[in-house]
């Protein structure tokens, strides 16, 4: 299955997450299994201040099944936009 997957971070340090153009809300709070909010607009609080954000792509095991996983990256573009 493909999907385009972007992430946002607006000037306030919080999230907002598409998933094949579709926004998804983000927990406020750890939860299992990565569940959204009910709430397809809710931001994540704020992310830390002053903290370096470095881009990276991987997979996480979820289940301690140990089974083998692919991931295809056709492209990516990650960019930011500088405020004077």
């Amino acid at each position: 299955t493909t999907y385009h997957l972007k992430i946002s971070i607006d000037s306030d340090r919080k999230v907002v997450a598409f998933v094949n153009g579709t926004q998804y809300g983000i927990a406020a709070t750890a939860v299992a299994a990565g569940t959204t909010q009910a709430d397809s607009t809710a931001k994540s609080i704020a992310l830390t201040d002053d903290t370096d954000l470095i881009p990276y792509i991987g997979i996480q095991e979820v289940g301690g099944s140990g089974a083998a996983r692919t991931l295809r990256i056709h492209h990516t573009k990650i960019s930011r936009v500088l405020y004077e």
